[in-house]
């Protein structure tokens, strides 16, 4: 998978997984996304989670740089 071009898109309930051509809202230094998958979804609107390659849970506000500045990463 090219991570330049696409994600990791993983179900945090059943862990099935696809990868998936990336979008403009997603964090550039992301490498998998969580959110539900299709079988999972109650319609609740559950939050997405985006990760990095280490494996933290990235926090900080999609519009601040990803040098470090303002992020509050979190392990997985």
């Amino acid at each position: 998978m090219n991570l330049e071009t696409h994600i990791l898109l993983r179900c945090p309930y059943c862990k099935r997984e696809m990868a998936a051509e990336r979008t403009d809202t997603d964090y550039p230094e992301a490498v998998r996304l969580e959110v539900r998958c299709d079988k999972c979804d109650d319609g609740d609107f559950a939050e997405t989670m985006y990760y990095d390659a280490a494996g933290k849970h990235i926090t900080r506000d999609p519009s601040l740089p990803a040098n470090g500045q303002g992020n509050r990463s979190e392990p997985a």
